[in-house]
Protein backbone atom coordinates (compact mmCIF):
# COMPACT_ATOMS: atom_id res chain seq x y z
CA UNK A 1 0.00 0.00 0.00
CA UNK A 2 1.18 3.51 -0.60
CA UNK A 3 -0.14 7.10 0.58
CA UNK A 4 -0.08 10.29 -0.73
CA UNK A 5 -0.10 12.87 1.22
CA UNK A 6 -1.86 16.29 0.86
CA UNK A 7 -2.33 19.28 3.75
CA UNK A 8 -2.04 16.62 6.42
CA UNK A 9 -4.39 14.27 4.90
CA UNK A 10 -3.72 10.58 3.60
CA UNK A 11 -5.09 9.43 0.77
CA UNK A 12 -4.84 5.61 0.21
CA UNK A 13 -3.57 4.24 -2.81
CA UNK A 14 -5.09 0.53 -3.27
CA UNK A 15 -4.82 -2.10 -5.88
CA UNK A 16 -7.42 -2.46 -8.15
CA UNK A 17 -8.89 -4.98 -9.99
CA UNK A 18 -9.34 -5.05 -13.60
CA UNK A 19 -11.99 -7.69 -15.03
CA UNK A 20 -11.43 -9.66 -12.03
CA UNK A 21 -8.35 -11.37 -13.95
CA UNK A 22 -5.61 -8.38 -13.69
CA UNK A 23 -4.65 -5.69 -11.45
CA UNK A 24 -2.57 -3.16 -10.99
CA UNK A 25 -1.46 -0.46 -8.30
CA UNK A 26 -3.35 2.64 -9.68
CA UNK A 27 -2.41 6.17 -8.72
CA UNK A 28 -5.02 8.49 -8.48
CA UNK A 29 -2.59 11.52 -8.93
CA UNK A 30 -2.94 10.53 -12.69
CA UNK A 31 -6.86 10.23 -13.13
CA UNK A 32 -6.59 13.76 -11.15
CA UNK A 33 -4.64 15.39 -13.50
CA UNK A 34 -7.06 14.76 -16.15
CA UNK A 35 -9.59 16.64 -14.64
CA UNK A 36 -9.43 20.56 -14.76
CA UNK A 37 -12.77 21.73 -13.60
CA UNK A 38 -15.12 20.40 -11.08
CA UNK A 39 -18.75 22.05 -9.78
CA UNK A 40 -20.83 22.48 -6.61
CA UNK A 41 -24.03 22.74 -6.35
CA UNK A 42 -26.04 23.55 -3.26
CA UNK A 43 -30.09 23.05 -2.90
CA UNK A 44 -31.82 25.71 -0.75
CA UNK A 45 -35.19 23.84 -0.84
CA UNK A 46 -36.22 20.79 1.26
CA UNK A 47 -38.68 19.25 -1.29
CA UNK A 48 -37.38 15.60 -1.77
CA UNK A 49 -39.03 15.28 -5.32
CA UNK A 50 -37.57 18.87 -6.82
CA UNK A 51 -33.98 18.11 -5.65
CA UNK A 52 -34.04 14.14 -6.81
CA UNK A 53 -35.62 15.67 -10.07
CA UNK A 54 -32.60 18.13 -10.08
CA UNK A 55 -30.66 15.20 -9.72
CA UNK A 56 -31.73 13.00 -12.26
CA UNK A 57 -31.69 16.81 -14.47
CA UNK A 58 -27.66 16.43 -13.79
CA UNK A 59 -27.26 13.33 -14.42
CA UNK A 60 -29.67 12.62 -17.39
CA UNK A 61 -29.72 15.81 -19.25
CA UNK A 62 -26.88 18.13 -18.36
CA UNK A 63 -23.59 17.95 -20.40
CA UNK A 64 -21.53 15.51 -17.58
CA UNK A 65 -17.74 17.05 -18.71
CA UNK A 66 -16.53 17.26 -15.04
CA UNK A 67 -16.96 15.88 -11.73
CA UNK A 68 -19.92 17.68 -9.80
CA UNK A 69 -21.09 17.33 -5.99
CA UNK A 70 -24.44 18.15 -5.07
CA UNK A 71 -25.47 19.26 -1.51
CA UNK A 72 -29.08 18.99 -0.62
CA UNK A 73 -31.26 17.92 2.59
CA UNK A 74 -35.44 16.80 2.65
CA UNK A 75 -37.64 17.68 5.02
CA UNK A 76 -39.60 14.62 7.14
CA UNK A 77 -39.71 11.79 4.35
CA UNK A 78 -39.46 7.97 3.68
CA UNK A 79 -37.04 7.23 0.45
CA UNK A 80 -37.46 3.91 -1.05
CA UNK A 81 -35.68 2.20 -3.51
CA UNK A 82 -36.39 1.60 -7.38
CA UNK A 83 -37.73 -2.07 -6.46
CA UNK A 84 -39.04 -1.69 -3.17
CA UNK A 85 -42.68 -2.48 -1.80
CA UNK A 86 -43.92 1.17 0.31
CA UNK A 87 -46.68 -0.92 1.82
CA UNK A 88 -43.86 -3.41 3.36
CA UNK A 89 -41.18 -1.14 3.96
CA UNK A 90 -43.45 2.13 5.34
CA UNK A 91 -46.10 2.71 8.18
CA UNK A 92 -48.12 4.77 5.77
CA UNK A 93 -51.36 5.44 7.57
CA UNK A 94 -48.47 7.22 10.26
CA UNK A 95 -47.10 8.99 7.47
CA UNK A 96 -50.18 10.41 6.05
CA UNK A 97 -51.12 11.23 9.69
CA UNK A 98 -47.99 13.22 10.42
CA UNK A 99 -47.79 14.27 6.81
CA UNK A 100 -44.12 12.29 6.06
CA UNK A 101 -43.80 12.38 2.16
CA UNK A 102 -42.97 9.28 0.20
CA UNK A 103 -40.65 9.21 -1.98
CA UNK A 104 -38.94 6.74 -4.71
CA UNK A 105 -36.00 7.32 -6.08
CA UNK A 106 -34.25 6.13 -9.15
CA UNK A 107 -31.36 4.27 -7.62
CA UNK A 108 -31.38 0.58 -5.74
CA UNK A 109 -31.27 -0.08 -2.10
CA UNK A 110 -33.46 -0.12 0.98
CA UNK A 111 -35.89 2.54 2.54
CA UNK A 112 -34.35 5.61 4.54
CA UNK A 113 -35.92 8.04 6.41
CA UNK A 114 -35.01 11.65 6.01
CA UNK A 115 -35.23 14.96 7.79
CA UNK A 116 -33.39 18.00 8.24
CA UNK A 117 -31.23 16.63 10.37
CA UNK A 118 -29.91 14.25 7.57
CA UNK A 119 -27.49 16.07 4.84
CA UNK A 120 -27.95 14.38 1.46
CA UNK A 121 -24.76 14.56 -1.00
CA UNK A 122 -24.47 13.65 -4.46
CA UNK A 123 -21.46 12.84 -6.70
CA UNK A 124 -22.05 12.98 -10.56
CA UNK A 125 -19.13 12.03 -12.39
CA UNK A 126 -18.01 11.57 -16.25
CA UNK A 127 -15.73 8.91 -17.58
CA UNK A 128 -12.57 9.92 -18.57
CA UNK A 129 -11.17 7.24 -21.12
CA UNK A 130 -11.01 3.11 -20.59
CA UNK A 131 -8.15 3.00 -18.55
CA UNK A 132 -9.87 5.29 -15.30
CA UNK A 133 -12.68 2.64 -14.69
CA UNK A 134 -15.75 4.36 -13.12
CA UNK A 135 -14.95 2.18 -9.89
CA UNK A 136 -12.03 4.57 -9.40
CA UNK A 137 -14.83 7.78 -8.99
CA UNK A 138 -16.79 5.71 -6.15
CA UNK A 139 -13.58 5.09 -4.10
CA UNK A 140 -12.60 8.88 -4.36
CA UNK A 141 -15.82 9.77 -3.09
CA UNK A 142 -15.85 7.84 -0.12
CA UNK A 143 -12.00 9.14 0.47
CA UNK A 144 -13.55 12.66 0.23
CA UNK A 145 -16.24 11.78 3.02
CA UNK A 146 -14.08 10.07 5.00
CA UNK A 147 -11.67 13.15 5.12
CA UNK A 148 -14.60 15.66 5.51
CA UNK A 149 -15.32 13.57 8.48
CA UNK A 150 -11.88 13.74 10.03
CA UNK A 151 -12.26 17.58 9.75
CA UNK A 152 -14.96 17.08 12.61
CA UNK A 153 -12.57 14.65 14.44
CA UNK A 154 -14.63 11.65 13.58
CA UNK A 155 -12.49 8.43 12.99
CA UNK A 156 -15.01 6.53 10.55
CA UNK A 157 -14.70 3.61 8.13
CA UNK A 158 -16.39 2.59 4.64
CA UNK A 159 -18.18 -0.85 5.55
CA UNK A 160 -19.87 -3.65 3.02
CA UNK A 161 -21.77 -2.30 -0.03
CA UNK A 162 -22.70 1.27 0.63
CA UNK A 163 -22.48 2.18 4.52
CA UNK A 164 -19.84 3.99 6.62
CA UNK A 165 -19.85 3.41 10.41
CA UNK A 166 -18.75 4.97 13.27
CA UNK A 167 -18.06 2.57 16.11
CA UNK A 168 -20.39 -0.61 14.34
CA UNK A 169 -23.03 1.63 13.44
CA UNK A 170 -24.23 3.22 10.65
CA UNK A 171 -23.68 7.10 9.71
CA UNK A 172 -24.21 6.65 6.12
CA UNK A 173 -25.36 4.90 3.02
CA UNK A 174 -25.13 5.08 -0.66
CA UNK A 175 -26.48 3.98 -3.60
CA UNK A 176 -25.34 4.04 -7.00
CA UNK A 177 -26.05 4.28 -10.75
CA UNK A 178 -24.07 3.88 -13.54
CA UNK A 179 -24.58 4.85 -17.37
CA UNK A 180 -22.53 2.66 -19.80
CA UNK A 181 -22.94 4.83 -22.72
CA UNK A 182 -23.07 3.77 -26.20
CA UNK A 183 -20.97 1.03 -27.65
CA UNK A 184 -17.85 3.07 -28.01
CA UNK A 185 -18.30 4.03 -24.51
CA UNK A 186 -19.35 7.70 -24.86
CA UNK A 187 -21.53 9.46 -22.35
CA UNK A 188 -20.52 6.85 -19.84
CA UNK A 189 -21.02 8.54 -16.44
CA UNK A 190 -21.89 7.32 -12.92
CA UNK A 191 -23.70 8.73 -9.85
CA UNK A 192 -23.39 7.97 -6.40
CA UNK A 193 -25.77 9.69 -3.37
CA UNK A 194 -26.15 9.02 -0.07
CA UNK A 195 -26.83 10.78 3.07
CA UNK A 196 -25.17 11.60 6.38
CA UNK A 197 -26.90 11.37 9.69
CA UNK A 198 -26.06 14.06 11.52
CA UNK A 199 -29.04 15.13 13.92
CA UNK A 200 -32.08 13.09 12.66
CA UNK A 201 -34.71 12.63 14.98
CA UNK A 202 -34.62 8.71 15.80
CA UNK A 203 -37.04 8.54 17.90
CA UNK A 204 -39.44 8.88 14.66
CA UNK A 205 -37.86 6.00 11.97
CA UNK A 206 -39.91 3.56 14.05
CA UNK A 207 -42.89 5.25 13.08
CA UNK A 208 -42.88 5.14 9.76
CA UNK A 209 -40.06 2.63 8.79
CA UNK A 210 -40.90 -1.23 8.87
CA UNK A 211 -37.73 -2.56 8.48
CA UNK A 212 -36.83 -6.56 7.63
CA UNK A 213 -36.95 -8.42 10.30
CA UNK A 214 -34.45 -11.04 8.58
CA UNK A 215 -32.64 -8.39 7.03
CA UNK A 216 -31.84 -6.58 10.76
CA UNK A 217 -31.42 -10.13 12.31
CA UNK A 218 -28.64 -10.86 9.57
CA UNK A 219 -26.72 -7.73 10.67
CA UNK A 220 -26.87 -8.58 14.21
CA UNK A 221 -29.31 -6.34 15.65
CA UNK A 222 -33.07 -5.71 16.93
CA UNK A 223 -34.07 -2.62 15.39
CA UNK A 224 -33.38 0.56 13.02
CA UNK A 225 -32.20 2.51 15.97
CA UNK A 226 -29.77 0.11 17.28
CA UNK A 227 -27.95 0.61 14.18
CA UNK A 228 -27.75 4.18 13.33
CA UNK A 229 -25.69 7.16 15.41
CA UNK A 230 -25.77 10.73 15.51
CA UNK A 231 -22.87 12.46 14.45
CA UNK A 232 -23.96 15.10 17.06
CA UNK A 233 -23.44 13.22 19.81
CA UNK A 234 -20.28 12.52 18.69
CA UNK A 235 -19.11 16.41 17.57
CA UNK A 236 -22.38 19.12 18.72
CA UNK A 237 -20.11 21.34 16.00
CA UNK A 238 -21.43 19.15 12.97
CA UNK A 239 -24.79 20.40 11.32
CA UNK A 240 -25.77 20.37 7.58
CA UNK A 241 -24.27 23.90 6.78
CA UNK A 242 -20.97 22.44 8.74
CA UNK A 243 -20.80 19.37 7.37
CA UNK A 244 -21.59 20.83 3.51
CA UNK A 245 -18.60 23.39 4.09
CA UNK A 246 -16.10 20.46 5.00
CA UNK A 247 -17.09 18.48 2.49
CA UNK A 248 -16.36 20.99 -0.16
CA UNK A 249 -13.27 21.71 0.87
CA UNK A 250 -12.26 18.25 0.35
CA UNK A 251 -13.77 17.93 -2.89
CA UNK A 252 -12.06 20.72 -3.70
CA UNK A 253 -8.66 19.58 -1.98
CA UNK A 254 -8.68 16.05 -3.46
CA UNK A 255 -9.03 17.71 -6.83
CA UNK A 256 -6.51 19.78 -6.41
CA UNK A 257 -3.55 17.57 -5.65
CA UNK A 258 -0.46 17.97 -7.86
CA UNK A 259 -2.21 19.78 -9.96
CA UNK A 260 0.52 21.49 -13.25
CA UNK A 261 -2.69 24.32 -14.03
CA UNK A 262 -5.06 25.97 -11.35
CA UNK A 263 -8.65 23.61 -11.04
CA UNK A 264 -11.42 25.66 -12.34
CA UNK A 265 -14.10 25.68 -9.69
CA UNK A 266 -18.06 26.22 -9.96
CA UNK A 267 -20.29 27.37 -7.27
CA UNK A 268 -24.27 26.96 -7.98
CA UNK A 269 -26.94 28.13 -5.56
CA UNK A 270 -30.59 26.29 -6.70
CA UNK A 271 -33.58 27.58 -5.38
CA UNK A 272 -36.99 25.91 -5.83
CA UNK A 273 -38.12 29.06 -8.08
CA UNK A 274 -35.19 28.42 -10.46
CA UNK A 275 -35.76 24.80 -10.72
CA UNK A 276 -39.46 25.27 -11.71
CA UNK A 277 -38.37 27.16 -14.75
CA UNK A 278 -36.07 24.21 -16.00
CA UNK A 279 -39.29 22.25 -18.76
CA UNK A 280 -37.05 18.84 -18.24
CA UNK A 281 -37.06 19.42 -14.23
CA UNK A 282 -40.60 20.44 -14.14
CA UNK A 283 -41.30 17.32 -16.10
CA UNK A 284 -39.18 14.97 -14.18
CA UNK A 285 -40.88 16.52 -10.88
CA UNK A 286 -44.35 15.81 -11.98
CA UNK A 287 -43.21 11.88 -12.84
CA UNK A 288 -41.91 11.77 -9.51
CA UNK A 289 -44.59 12.83 -7.48
CA UNK A 290 -47.08 10.55 -9.10
CA UNK A 291 -48.86 7.53 -8.55
CA UNK A 292 -47.63 5.53 -10.88
CA UNK A 293 -44.64 6.38 -9.88
CA UNK A 294 -44.59 6.41 -6.60
CA UNK A 295 -46.66 2.90 -5.98
CA UNK A 296 -47.40 1.80 -9.51
CA UNK A 297 -43.40 0.70 -9.35
CA UNK A 298 -44.27 -1.95 -7.39
CA UNK A 299 -43.48 -5.09 -7.62
CA UNK A 300 -46.34 -7.82 -7.58
CA UNK A 301 -47.40 -8.76 -4.11
CA UNK A 302 -49.29 -11.13 -1.94
CA UNK A 303 -51.26 -9.91 1.49
CA UNK A 304 -53.24 -11.27 3.72
CA UNK A 305 -55.02 -9.29 6.81
CA UNK A 306 -57.76 -10.16 9.08
CA UNK A 307 -60.03 -9.10 11.95
CA UNK A 308 -62.41 -10.31 14.47
CA UNK A 309 -65.69 -8.20 14.34
CA UNK A 310 -68.41 -8.46 17.17
CA UNK A 311 -70.21 -10.21 13.88
CA UNK A 312 -67.43 -12.54 12.71
CA UNK A 313 -63.86 -13.59 11.49
CA UNK A 314 -63.11 -11.79 8.38
CA UNK A 315 -59.81 -12.59 6.45
CA UNK A 316 -59.52 -10.62 3.21
CA UNK A 317 -56.29 -11.85 0.63
CA UNK A 318 -54.92 -9.44 -2.20
CA UNK A 319 -52.62 -10.06 -5.27
CA UNK A 320 -51.17 -7.10 -5.99
CA UNK A 321 -49.64 -5.92 -9.05
CA UNK A 322 -48.23 -2.27 -9.77
CA UNK A 323 -50.53 -1.21 -7.02
CA UNK A 324 -53.52 -2.44 -8.69
CA UNK A 325 -55.54 -5.26 -6.28
CA UNK A 326 -55.42 -8.37 -9.31
CA UNK A 327 -57.21 -10.64 -7.58
CA UNK A 328 -58.84 -10.30 -3.87
CA UNK A 329 -61.13 -13.29 -2.19
CA UNK A 330 -63.25 -12.70 1.30
CA UNK A 331 -63.25 -15.17 3.82
CA UNK A 332 -65.37 -15.14 6.93
CA UNK A 333 -67.64 -17.13 9.56
CA UNK A 334 -70.21 -14.53 9.47
CA UNK A 335 -73.64 -15.82 9.66
CA UNK A 336 -74.92 -14.03 6.32
CA UNK A 337 -73.38 -15.81 3.90
CA UNK A 338 -75.03 -13.53 1.77
CA UNK A 339 -73.26 -10.79 2.45
CA UNK A 340 -69.58 -12.25 2.32
CA UNK A 341 -70.80 -13.31 -1.57
CA UNK A 342 -71.51 -9.91 -2.50
CA UNK A 343 -67.71 -8.73 -1.40
CA UNK A 344 -66.58 -11.57 -3.31
CA UNK A 345 -68.73 -10.99 -6.33
CA UNK A 346 -67.56 -7.23 -6.36
CA UNK A 347 -63.87 -8.01 -6.29
CA UNK A 348 -64.19 -10.44 -9.14
CA UNK A 349 -66.17 -8.54 -11.17
CA UNK A 350 -63.47 -5.39 -10.80
CA UNK A 351 -60.55 -6.93 -11.22
CA UNK A 352 -58.14 -4.27 -11.71
CA UNK A 353 -59.95 -1.28 -10.87
CA UNK A 354 -59.09 -0.43 -7.30
CA UNK A 355 -55.91 0.70 -6.53
CA UNK A 356 -54.04 -0.78 -3.30
CA UNK A 357 -54.37 2.37 -1.03
CA UNK A 358 -56.83 4.08 0.62
CA UNK A 359 -58.63 5.63 -1.84
CA UNK A 360 -59.27 1.92 -3.68
CA UNK A 361 -60.67 0.34 -0.61
CA UNK A 362 -62.97 3.29 -0.20
CA UNK A 363 -64.68 2.82 -3.78
CA UNK A 364 -64.60 -0.81 -2.96
CA UNK A 365 -66.76 -0.40 -0.32
CA UNK A 366 -68.79 2.38 -2.36
CA UNK A 367 -69.38 -0.80 -4.83
CA UNK A 368 -70.44 -2.92 -1.93
CA UNK A 369 -72.61 -0.73 -0.41
CA UNK A 370 -74.70 0.34 -3.98
CA UNK A 371 -75.96 -3.58 -3.99
CA UNK A 372 -76.46 -4.12 -0.10
CA UNK A 373 -77.95 -0.35 0.36
CA UNK A 374 -81.50 -1.83 1.33
CA UNK A 375 -80.10 -3.30 3.90
CA UNK A 376 -78.62 -1.12 7.26
CA UNK A 377 -76.75 -4.04 8.94
CA UNK A 378 -74.98 -4.86 5.16
CA UNK A 379 -73.76 -0.62 4.89
CA UNK A 380 -73.22 -0.61 8.90
CA UNK A 381 -70.69 -3.85 7.95
CA UNK A 382 -69.38 -2.43 5.34
CA UNK A 383 -68.01 1.05 6.90
CA UNK A 384 -66.34 -1.39 9.84
CA UNK A 385 -64.65 -3.34 7.00
CA UNK A 386 -63.08 0.31 5.20
CA UNK A 387 -61.73 1.53 8.30
CA UNK A 388 -60.43 -1.62 9.68
CA UNK A 389 -58.43 -2.14 5.58
CA UNK A 390 -57.40 1.36 5.19
CA UNK A 391 -55.69 1.23 8.60
CA UNK A 392 -54.60 -2.45 8.13
CA UNK A 393 -52.55 -1.74 4.46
Amino acid sequence: MQFLKNKGNFFLLKTLKINQKQSFNFCYSAYIEKIDKIEIIKSDTTDINFNLSTEEFLYEHSQLTHPVLFLWRNDKTIVIGRHQNPWKECFLQNMERDNVNLARRKTGGGAVYQDLGNSCFSFLVPALGEQYPLDIAKQIDNIILLNALKKFNIEATFSGRNDILLDNRKISGSAYKMNLGDKQGKGKKALHHGTMLLNLQSADVPKYLNPNKAKLKSKGVTSVISRITNLIDVNPQINHESFSKALEKEFIDFYSLNKSKDLEVIHTTLDKSELEKNDKINTTFKAMVSWDWIHGQTPKFSNSIDKKFDWGLIDFSFDVEKSKIVDAQVFSDCLYAEYITIMNEVLQNNKEKYNYDAQGVHQFCEDVKIVVQNEKLYVDYTNDIQSWIVEAI
